[in-house]
């Protein structure tokens, strides 16, 4: 009995093994359009990795819960698009059961040393009525890139919230922003996933019939860029949380061996990793949804890099500095108060961030829709219709801790304006009548982003000098006198 169940135990032990590693087989080659093999590349069913060879040749043993075979795009490729969908994926059992050939065909480009990317959050269309706006925020982004002749690459990379709640708007979502005529990498949104499962394993189901994996890298110059999924359903109602399981923990570990140390790294998620004063007030349970609760593990596999994180979510504006080589852009929303508005919550504008790449190093902008570039703030005057006192209050959208906003008074400098907390005075007028709005949950948002001065009785004259963390100047003269007739 006892050599009976020890020959059991080693049978299920065997079957077990071979079904966490899988047995199936699939392989392929990626080629250039002109049929030249492309060697280095990564290839990966979401859990594991090769590299092709120098023919361009793989094979890769998948999975048995993988539903992708997909590539790291390499510098100096595309993958192909579909209706402004990048193709860098083929779907495993699908009508095929048989098929074990996946072979990638990439458009060699110009160089992309330096290119351009552009970063949008929360486009959460709802109703019919809202896809027109859409469209006008598309032709911004549009005449934006037509307008300073960018003539380098240029991708967009959409933070989530592609919809809200409404899967069946996908194709005419996916229509809006093919007509920028640049490829289109997605992140998912809590407002993306599939509701009313037992669990968060089928959550992504129609998001990925439209847009592939819900985690992937591709490179561009000398910038690799991570997508991960970081909404975590919770298998009741609307409930969720922002979580990377492991899964996809161990898949970023493992793309990053890839990439050396020291290398700048842009990981895109929804869900912002941190949120502001986060480390004062320690872990909430309250606030689960707002920010990635396993953020410490991230953060440490990326370590060794030099990070920007993109995240949306908020409809705010916010830099978080997490530690010298990891900074996170919090980008406000396309949709501002989810299409009510063209304010966002904190008071910023609807817009979209520009990134510019050189090499490893990014500079950036924030981009109001309908407003030239330079409109990166907005001021209130003493005793002026949206005051609430004698201060002069100056609201700067994209400000961090590397920006300095100074006034003078009648030609004099007056130093820097004092950085405080509070709500816009415009948004708090906009969203003052509840009966106007569609979402009768929309609020104002407290934000840090607000400056404030106190001019002199008989002042005559002020200027706001606002300079970003590049150098870029802003600024806007205002006589008093005029704003008193």
């Amino acid at each position: 009995m006892k050599n009976l169940l020890s020959v059991l135990v080693v049978l299920l032990i065997g079957i077990n093994s071979s079904s966490i590693l899988g047995n199936n087989i699939i392989q392929g080659k990626v080629i250039s359009e002109d049929g030249d093999p492309i060697a280095g590349v990564q290839v990966t069913d979401g859990y594991n990795f090769v590299q092709t060879k120098a023919d361009g040749t793989y094979a890769l043993e998948i999975f048995p819960e993988a539903a992708f075979v997909y590539i790291t795009t390499p510098p100096g490729y595309e993958a192909p698009e579909k209706k402004g969908v990048v193709k860098f994926y083929y779907p495993l059992n699908a009508s095929d059961q048989n098929k074990r050939t996946y072979d990638f065909v990439l458009k060699k480009i110009e160089d992309d040393y330096e290119h351009t990317f552009i970063a949008l959050a929360d486009v959460q269309v709802f109703r019919d009525e809202e896809f027109p706006m859409l469209n006008e925020a598309v032709k911004d982004i549009q005449k934006h890139i037509d307008s300073y002749s960018l003539k380098e690459p240029l991708h967009l990379m959409d933070l989530g919230d592609l919809v809200f709640d409404r899967m069946d708007f996908f194709p005419e979502y996916i229509a809006s922003l093919e007509k920028t005529g640049k490829p289109v990498f997605r992140v998912v949104g809590n407002h993306d996933i599939n509701l009313n499962n037992r669990s968060n394993a089928e959550t992504t189901r129609s998001y990925k019939k439209y847009f592939g994996p819900d985690y992937y890298a591709f490179n561009r110059g000398e910038i690799h860029y991570v997508v991960l999924n970081d909404v975590f359903y919770l298998g009741r109602e609307y409930f969720y949380m922002g979580y990377l399981t492991e899964q996809q923990l161990s898949w970023l570990e493992k793309d990053l061996e890839y990439v050396e140390p020291g290398s700048t790294v842009v990981v895109a998620v929804h869900i912002p990793t941190t949120r502001r004063n986060e480390k004062e007030e320690g872990f909430r349970y309250d606030r689960i949804s707002s920010s990635l609760v396993n953020n410490n593990a991230l953060w440490k596999i990326l370590s060794d890099y030099n990070v920007h994180l993109l995240s949306g979510h908020t409809h705010t504006s916010s830099r978080f500095r997490i530690a010298d080589n990891i900074v996170e852009h919090n980008i406000a929303a396309v949709s501002g108060s989810w299409w009510q508005s063209d304010i966002c919550p904190d008071g910023a504008p609807s817009g979209y961030m520009v990134f510019h790449a050189t090499g490893d190093k990014l500079t950036h902008y924030y981009k109001s829709i309908g407003a030239e570039r330079d409109k990166q703030f907005r001021v209130y005057l003493p005793e002026g219709e949206l005051s609430e006192d004698d201060a002069l209050v100056v609201n700067v959208w994209d400000w961090d801790e590397e920006w300095s906003v100074i006034w003078k008074q009648d030609g004099k400098e007056m130093g820097e304006m004092q950085q405080f907390s509070g709500i816009d005075p415009l948004i708090k007028d906009i969203l003052s009548d509840r009966d106007k709005l569609i979402h009768s949950w929309t609020n104002p948002v407290e934000t840090h982003h607000l400056f404030k001065a106190f001019p002199d009785n008989d002042a005559k004259h002020i200027e706001i000098i606002v300079t970003d963390a590049f150098g870029r100047k802003y600024k806007k003269n205002i006589s008093l006198v005029e704003s008193e007739k």
